[in-house]
C-alpha cells in the first residue's frame, strides 16, 4: 500500500454510510499494509467482549489480487477462527467455490468497508447460524455450536471475559488480549492516535516497548473523576 492511498482509504471509512459501530482501525505507521484493530462486541453469544485483531494486507492488496489476513487473540473461541493460525475465515462473506479467492474480494465494491463489517458481524447470531461445515476455520467449535449449544456458550463466555480481564487490556505481555502468533511478520508500535471511545476507555498506540501498552490500539483504566469528565464531555450529563 502506498503512502498516498492510506489518506483516500481513511477519509473512504469516516464517511457516515461506512461507519462500524464498536470497531476501530489505525494503521501501522511503520507498514500501511498492516491495521490493528479492536471491536466492542454488542450481540450475541460474545456480547461484552473487547477483541483486539489485526488485518494484513500483501502488496497486491491495491490491485486486488489478495485477501487479507485477520488475526485474532488465541483466547478467542470461535468457528471462523482457526484454532492454529488464529485467522479468521472470510469464506462467508468474500468467497468463490471453496476458497475466499482475490476474485471475490475484488467483486466486492468497498471491500474495507465491508470487511469491517463483516469482522462486526462474525459475532452476532445470524452469520453463526449460517455458518456451513465447509467455511468453519475451527470444526471442533463450530460442531459444538450445532450440537452442544450449551457448552459453547459458555466457552463463548470465557472468551469474553478473557478479552476484558486486566492482563488483556492493559497488560501488553500477557499475549491474552493481542493478535495471536499466526500475524504476518512484525508489525512495528504505532504512534499515539489517542481517542476517547463511547465505551469510557482511551483507544490509542504506543513507539515505547516498555510502556505496557500493546501495539497498536491499547487501553488504559480510567479514575472516577476522569471517567465523569469525559461522560459529560461527550454526552453532555453528568
Amino acid at each position: 500500500m502506498e503512502l498516498n492511498t492510506w489518506p483516500f482509504i481513511r477519509a473512504q471509512l469516516r464517511e457516515p454510510k461506512n461507519i462500524t459501530p464498536g470497531v476501530y482501525i489505525i494503521p501501522d505507521e511503520a507498514n500501511l499494509l498492516t491495521w490493528h484493530g479492536v471491536i466492542f462486541v454488542r450481540r450475541g453469544p460474545y456480547a461484552g467482549g473487547i477483541f483486539r485483531f489485526d488485518i494484513h494486507f500483501l502488496p497486491s492488496f491495491l490491485s486486488g489480487t489478495a485477501v487479507p489476513d485477520v488475526i485474532f487473540p488465541p483466547t478467542l473461541l470461535h468457528p471462523l477462527v482457526d484454532a492454529t493460525t488464529f485467522r479468521l475465515s472470510l469464506l462467508p462473506r468474500f468467497s468463490s467455490a471453496s476458497n475466499a479467492t482475490a476474485e471475490a474480494w475484488n467483486a466486492c465494491r468497498n471491500s474495507s468497508v465491508n470487511l469491517l463489517r463483516y469482522i462486526r458481524d462474525a459475532f452476532t447470531v445470524k452469520v453463526l447460524n449460517e455458518v456451513s461445515e465447509r467455511q468453519a476455520a475451527n470444526k471442533d467449535v463450530y460442531a459444538m455450536y450445532r450440537t452442544n449449544h450449551e457448552l459453547f456458550l459458555k466457552l463463548a463466555s470465557q472468551s469474553k471475559h478473557l478479552s476484558t480481564s486486566s492482563d488483556a487490556l492493559y497488560d501488553s505481555n500477557s499475549g491474552s488480549g493481542l493478535p495471536g502468533p499466526g500475524r504476518q511478520g512484525a508489525a512495528a508500535r504505532s504512534e499515539p492516535d489517542a481517542a476517547v471511545t463511547a465505551e469510557g476507555v482511551r483507544a490509542g498506540g504506543s513507539n515505547d516497548p516498555d510502556d505496557g501498552r500493546g501495539p497498536g490500539i491499547s487501553f488504559k483504566a480510567l479514575g472516577e473523576e476522569e471517567y465523569e469528565r469525559i461522560k459529560t464531555a461527550v454526552l453532555g450529563v453528568s
